[in-house]
């Protein structure tokens, strides 16, 4: 897939598009809610998520073999 086509489904199907990144993360709970818009417009996105950015940004990197990296 190009960059152009993620581009595109990122506008097209934003919530798709988001959902299926956010599946790339490592969640303490995975949203109840990807991407949903109030009556003023405003966005909420990843509503009833819950991440742990200490573990995604160390943690992860061991686990996955990157631990002797300088």
């Amino acid at each position: 897939m190009s960059y152009f086509e993620i581009f595109r489904k990122s506008l097209e199907q934003p919530e798709l598009f988001w959902r299926e990144q956010a599946e790339q993360i490592k969640w303490y709970e995975f949203p109840e809610t990807i991407l949903s818009q109030d009556e003023h417009g405003f966005y909420r996105w990843f509503t009833g998520g819950k991440l742990n950015t200490s573990y995604l940004a160390l943690d992860v990197q061991i686990e996955d073999g990157r631990g002797a990296q300088p």
